[in-house]
């Protein structure tokens, strides 16, 4: 009997938890092939999160770009100097609170990156185990032993 592999729960540690979902056990093959479907699903799912929370940031940025500079225009005009777009641009960019809006969103596309390729890894896996059921239906039809079953099965589903 093949031991069951414990599992790291995913919030206790991602990497690890990426890795035991990545890793092909050769002598547990069946458990593979069932848990790979659930392992996309995860995947997928985090993808999917992470995808929200980086359109809500882009979202969000783009919004305070467009009040920030607004503002900007005001402050500028308020001075008595003169708002061209480019003095509004520049000074739109050296505000914290734009600097706050774009860090988010670069946390937010990184994180989106790297589900991403969590997500290829595991479709991966998922081609490298249908690849590998092939070999192996390729290898067991040329065994006599299973040859000899395969044809003592036909031969009585024939005689019904």
């Amino acid at each position: 009997m093949v031991e069951q592999r414990q599992m790291t729960l995913p919030a206790d540690d991602p990497e690890k938890y990426l890795s035991e979902c990545t890793k092909i056990e050769p002598v547990a093959i069946d458990e593979e092939f069932i848990r790979t479907p659930s392992d996309v699903a995860f995947w997928n799912a985090r993808f999917a999160d992470a995808l929200e929370v980086y359109l809500k940031a882009k979202a969000h940025m783009e919004t305070e770009w467009a009040r920030l500079r607004l503002l900007t225009r005001e402050e500028l005009l308020a001075k008595g100097e003169k708002a061209t777009e480019s003095a509004i641009d520049n000074n739109t960019e050296v505000r914290p609170e734009w600097a706050a809006a774009r860090l988010t969103f670069i946390e937010a596309e990184v994180q989106k990156a790297r589900i991403a390729g969590s997500c290829e890894a595991v479709r991966t896996k998922k081609e490298m185990l249908q690849s590998l059921g092939a070999k192996l239906r390729i290898e067991m039809g040329s065994d006599p032993m299973v040859r000899a079953e395969q044809a003592a099965a036909s031969g009585a589903a024939r005689g019904r």
